[in-house]
C-alpha cells in the first residue's frame, strides 16, 4: 500500500500529536489545579472582603453605604464571571489532560493499524 506525500504528511502529524500530548500532560495538569487553587484563593478573597463591607455599610447608617453598596456590587459583576470562567478553564485543562492521557485512543488505534499494514508491504516486498 502507497501513501501519497499528503498522507504521509498526515500520519506524521499524528505522531508529533501523540508524542506532544505525551510531553504536556503534566503540564495541562498541573496548570489546571494550580490555576483552579489560585483562583480559589482570589474568589475567597474577594468573597470575605465583599462580605466585610456589607457588614460595615448594616452597621453604618449614613448617606456613604449607598455608594459602599454600589461598589460591593461593582466588585461582584466584575470579578465573579472571570472567577467562574478561570473554573471552567482550568477543569478543562484538567479534564483535558485526564481524558487524554495515554493519547487519544482512536489516533492510536489509527497509527498502529498504519504500522501494520506497513511491515505488511515490506514484508511483502522483501519475499
Amino acid at each position: 500500500m502507497e501513501f501519497s506525500d499528503t498522507e504521509k504528511k498526515m500520519i506524521d502529524r499524528l505522531r508529533k500529536k501523540q508524542k506532544g500530548l505525551r510531553r504536556f500532560r503534566w503540564l495541562l495538569l498541573c496548570t489546571g489545579i494550580l490555576g483552579a487553587g489560585c483562583i480559589g484563593i482570589s474568589g475567597v478573597g474577594i468573597y470575605i472582603y465583599c462580605i466585610s463591607r456589607l457588614l460595615d455599610v448594616l452597621h453604618k447608617s449614613d448617606v456613604t453605604s449607598a455608594s459602599d453598596m454600589t461598589f460591593v456590587a461593582l466588585i461582584i459583576a466584575f470579578f465573579w464571571p472571570k472567577i467562574y470562567i478561570g473554573f471552567w478553564l482550568c477543569a478543562w485543562l484538567v479534564g483535558y489532560a485526564l481524558v487524554n492521557w495515554n493519547g487519544n485512543s482512536q489516533e492510536r488505534l489509527l497509527l498502529k493499524l498504519l504500522d501494520e499494514k506497513i511491515k505488511e508491504t515490506e514484508g511483502k516486498e522483501r519475499s
